[in-house]
């Protein structure tokens, strides 16, 4: 790969230097799952040396062929920097989504690698090339701007020679009422007037998870079609670029609650405006509802 490289071959390049990364993070913080680890608690919530030993391994192997003289770097374990702000385009990174989840062994984590780059046609940052792993479960997720979205088994311990191939493109459900939509709930944002809402949809059924990137996930394979982030300024940009281009590739739409389009690498990593994610054909019945909704409670 050349430095002048762009567009799909340069997002297919990107792609798989991320699933190599990721692999390789896991390879390096299994032994933390079962084992013992320092946690420190935050006020946004815990880290650990798992999430930090994987966000500088992930770091350091982009870095050899995406070299920080050209790509900004934007991961949740490394201090920011506006050098980012002036790079053509951006790895964002999680290193463990959900590391409550990864502290309790729910399973329900992720590691999440995406680029974005800035749009000539609408001037929003958006990401072109994404994985989403899910070690425990033994998936992983890929997808490039324009190409779809994939999925990969991927054995505990992983073999290189059986992940390598075997991409399976997947897809949104085509549900488009809301009486057979189902939902995956935020478990560390699990308010009241949350479910107060979810229970105000009459969906079919809906579960708790963990991961913002097994939640969507779950959305871009079909088998769920709606998650609602009531809680503002929670989720940041690591926590969505990633799940956001599979979910998008597989059909599906990822907002926030206002209906607008979600763009990257802003000076500002929170989203505060909330998040609405679904399989797309009741995109804006599910806003409509949840602004009438919204409207009510504060009557």
């Amino acid at each position: 790969m050349s430095l002048s490289d762009s567009g799909p071959t340069l997002w297919k390049c990107a792609r798989d230097a991320a699933t190599h990364a990721a692999i390789s993070a896991w390879g390096v913080i299994a032994s933390y799952y079962n084992g013992s680890y320092m946690i420190e608690e935050k006020a946004e919530g815990p880290t650990t040396e798992a999430d930090r030993a994987a966000d500088l391994l992930i770091s350091e192997r982009l870095s050899r062929c995406f070299p920080r003289s050209h790509y900004g770097y934007l991961t949740e374990e490394s201090d920011d920097s506006d050098e980012r702000l002036d790079r053509d385009r951006v790895w964002i990174i999680d290193p463990i989504d959900g590391t409550r989840d990864f502290i309790n062994h729910t399973d329900n984590f992720a590691i999440h690698i995406a680029l974005v780059e800035c749009s000539p046609d609408d001037r929003l940052w958006h990401p072109v090339a994404a994985v989403v792993y899910l070690p425990m479960l033994g998936r992983l997720y890929s997808a490039i701007r324009g190409g779809g979205a994939y999925r990969q088994l991927v054995p505990h311990p992983p073999q290189p020679s059986d992940w390598a191939n075997h991409r399976r493109p997947i897809q949104v459900s085509t549900r488009t009422q809301l009486q057979d939509m189902r939902s995956v709930v935020s478990n560390a944002n699990r308010t009241s007037r949350l479910m107060r809402l979810i229970h105000s949809l009459n969906l079919e059924n809906y579960w708790h998870v963990g991961s913002l990137g097994v939640k969507l996930s779950i959305i871009a394979e079909g088998d769920a079609e709606l998650y609602i982030n009531l809680a503002l300024g929670k989720s940041k940009e690591w926590d969505i670029a990633a799940p956001h281009l599979i979910l998008a590739e597989a059909g599906g739409t990822l907002t926030d609650l206002n209906g607008a389009p979600i763009s990257y690498n802003k000076p500002d990593v929170y989203n505060r405006a909330g998040l609405l994610a679904t399989n797309g054909p009741a995109h804006h019945a599910v806003l409509d509802r949840i602004h009438r909704f919204l409207e009510s409670e504060q009557l």
